[in-house]
């Protein structure tokens, strides 16, 4: 469990960890340098609960390297991650483990259910009505192309998977990205021939709330995915797998385009705001969406 300034949340999401069904298991909590109350908090339940570990850091070194340290020390049989702002139903574990030994897979992931005070629908979960036609097996080149930016396919990527300890053989987080961690880790597991199963029952209730990182994008992140994904690319991959990714780059480099030219507008260089659409037209439909996005966020009514 990754934690940056997550005290609000973080004694609710530890306990729902350690109601778990299963009860031989460790739960290490990685803090990322949080100015908040999250430490105390945590190592006062350690107190309480040997089963808890913490792990301190200086500074804030972003999520991938924060779960590396947990990783590092890490004892199990099988990893769960968790956000330090989700809850998990009590039998989770127990059913997840079960079902990855029926199918003697590696790696084994639910649906997530979105809750909180955004304006997320409640009870709304990550595969909706895909749930029936996704298979249960997800290949390398699915797991792509659910990456893609308009796509149409629920991003996999958020799923919050189990996973064998002996089929990561020394495999880390990526700690120069700081979105798209997860995706990362989970394509190069299954490039190394590892198998994913996807159940279409939601066992993971996943938080929605102004504080969440996970959606929030910059210049400098997209460009640490696109830098992510290219050294992927000089390996042995798969021909609809290497077509999947050549795809998912076109998106995220007019991402990347995107976010340049936000940062121009936000500058107010009207100049280089202009030069950038005409060399990139279609960023002009996703710049007029944005703002209709957010003028209706702003105009919509607080939610109970």
């Amino acid at each position: 469990m990754a934690n940056y300034r997550g005290a609000r949340f973080l004694e609710e999401s530890m306990c729902s960890v350690l109601a778990q069904s299963v009860k031989n298991l460790e739960l290490i909590v990685s803090d990322d340098g949080s100015d908040d109350t999250s430490v105390e908090i945590a190592k006062r339940i350690a107190r309480e609960d040997k089963r808890v570990r913490v792990l301190t850091g200086a500074g804030n070194t972003g999520p991938a390297a924060t779960r590396n340290r947990a990783l590092a020390i890490a004892r199990g049989e099988w990893v769960a991650i968790v956000d330090s702002d989700d809850l998990m139903q009590r039998d989770r574990l127990e059913l997840l483990i079960k079902l990855a030994d029926a199918h003697a897979c590696n790696i084994v992931a639910d649906d997530l259910t979105y809750f909180g005070d955004d304006e997320t629908p409640a009870g709304r979960t990550l595969l909706r009505t895909a749930a029936r036609t996704v298979p249960q097996f997800v290949s390398a080149d699915l797991l792509v192309q659910t990456e893609i930016q308009g796509s149409g396919l629920p991003k996999l990527g958020y799923l919050k998977p189990l996973i064998r300890r002996s089929a990561l053989d020394g495999m880390k987080y990526n700690e120069a990205l700081r979105v798209g961690e997860d995706f990362d880790l989970l394509l190069r597991l299954l490039l190394k021939g590892k198998k994913l199963l996807v159940t279409q029952e939601s066992y993971y209730q996943y938080r929605r709330h102004s504080n969440s990182i996970s959606h929030r994008l910059s210049e400098e992140k997209v460009f640490a995915m696109i830098a992510a994904q290219r050294a992927l690319e000089g390996g042995d991959i798969p021909a609809a797998t290497r077509k999947a990714l050549h795809r998912r780059l076109k998106a995220l480099e007019n991402l990347l385009a995107y976010e340049r030219l936000v940062v121009l507008i936000k500058q107010r260089n009207i100049s280089g705001a202009t030069r950038s659409l005409i060399k990139h037209p279609a960023l002009l439909k996703d710049l007029l969406q944005s703002v209709a996005e957010n003028l209706a966020r702003r105009m919509r009514p607080a939610s109970t």
